[in-house]
């Protein structure tokens, strides 16, 4: 089971949005995932990145979750 979002940023490392664009079958893990990016709202360390660097790797970021890579 794993869901792929795609995350899009600012350079500030904000989060402006979060799409499913592989559900994982499963809309309650589903779900779990995107409130996660959500919650963690803004990725700091984006901001020391230059600038042709943020836009070509991270201004639209592909994240896969799993429940195997999740810590209790």
């Amino acid at each position: 089971m794993e869901v792929e979002l795609l995350i899009q940023l600012v350079p500030t490392g904000q989060v402006i949005s979060v799409a499913v664009l592989k559900a994982s079958g499963n809309d309650a893990f589903d779900r779990s995932a995107e409130q996660a990016v959500h919650k963690a709202g803004r990725f700091d360390k984006l901001q020391e990145l230059p600038p042709r660097v943020f836009e070509q790797y991270f201004r639209k970021l592909r994240l896969v979750f799993r429940p195997e890579d999740l810590r209790l």
